[in-house]
């Protein structure tokens, strides 16, 4: 198995699942009343440990980062209830939320798995 082979191995089934696992809930929490901050507080739980499960060992590359941070921002916008045709910028749903990028901390969590940062 090559270095691209076992990377896309362990990240497009992290993917696959934090999708999954968002369309579970998308009925009963997410297009609930639930407030914002309860919302972000259970994608924080329950979501993201989801995706980032093994993911200090991972090597991020561009073309990782271009698929990370698209299903970030799509679950964002899942728990904010916007829908596609509604022209919401990427940024605005950063502000709304308050979250920093996936593919962020994707990367700070493989720099501290060395020990870079402390």
């Amino acid at each position: 198995m090559t270095k691209g082979t076992h990377r896309r191995a362990t990240l497009l089934p992290a993917t696959r699942q934090s999708k999954e696992s968002m369309q579970n809930l998308d009925n009963q929490i997410w297009k609930s009343r639930i407030s914002l901050h309860t919302k972000l507080k259970l994608y924080n739980t329950c979501i993201l440990p989801i995706f980032l499960y093994g993911s200090e060992c991972w090597a991020v590359t561009k073309n990782d980062v271009r698929k990370i941070d698209p299903l970030d921002q799509w679950c964002l916008r899942m728990l904010l209830g916007i829908n596609w045709h509604q022209h919401v910028r990427n940024n605005e749903v950063r502000w709304l939320t308050k979250q920093p990028h996936l593919s962020a901390v994707v990367q700070s969590r493989c720099l501290s798995l060395f020990g870079h940062i402390a």
